[in-house]
Parts: structure tokens; C-alpha cells; sequence
């Protein structure tokens, strides 16, 4: 256990063993996915009332699309989403936050610099 300013979390990473992820997402009440395999997280593998934060962006190909290609996540959204309590839809998802929060911290930094700045 790890202790942060909004409480007690357990932080646990993979590197890549996928056996250990069954386990993993099932006692967990957050799930974060980030393994860059499309629809790796299955139903099965969470408890209802989850939350799942779906960061992976894969292309799979479809030939249906003029691109050739659509973007999937890590997540089974179709049947994990009937089992969370919220889940984040790829594309669309963590996408439009990352963008604002940049924007946000790019203000930020400018108002910090033009304070630093003397007047002439």
C-alpha cells in the first residue's frame, strides 16, 4: 500500500505478464487499462460495480471503414460496460481530457512566466 494526498491505493504493474491481470482486475474497484491489446478486459474478469478507465487506442482493422481501420480499447466495452458502474468509451474517452488538461497546464505556465518577466 502506497499512501497520496486522497488516500490508500495499491499501485501493481505487469510489464507485460497478462496471466496476473485476471486476478488483478478482479478485487479492484478502479481499473485502469493500458496494455495495448484491443479488448483484452473482459467481463469476466471484473467485479460489477467497477469503474474502468479505458487509455488503450489500437487500430483494428475493418474493412468497412474508408480508412481501413477502426480504433478500439483495451476494454470488452460492449459487455464490460453492463457490469461497471462507469467506463470510458475509446475513441472519445480519456482523449478530450488529456487535450483539455494540456491546454489548461499550457496556460498555466504561461501566466507563471509572464509573472516572472520584469515590466519595461
Amino acid at each position: 500500500m502506497q499512501s497520496s494526498p486522497i488516500g490508500w491505493y495499491t499501485r501493481s504493474n505487469f510489464g507485460g505478464r497478462f496471466s496476473s491481470q485476471l486476478k488483478f482486475a478482479g478485487w479492484n474497484g478502479i481499473v485502469i487499462a493500458a496494455i495495448g491489446v484491443p479488448g483484452f478486459i473482459t467481463s469476466r474478469m471484473i467485479k460489477d460495480g467497477v469503474v474502468v478507465i479505458d487509455v488503450g487506442t489500437n487500430r483494428v482493422p475493418d474493412k468497412t471503414k474508408k480508412s481501413g481501420f477502426r480504433l478500439a480499447g483495451d476494454v470488452d466495452f460492449k459487455n464490460v460496460s453492463k457490469k461497471a458502474r462507469a467506463i470510458t468509451p475509446v475513441p472519445g474517452g480519456v482523449g478530450p481530457m488529456t487535450i483539455t488538461m494540456l491546454m489548461r497546464n499550457t496556460v498555466d505556465s504561461a501566466k507563471r512566466g509572464a509573472a516572472k518577466r520584469p515590466r519595461r
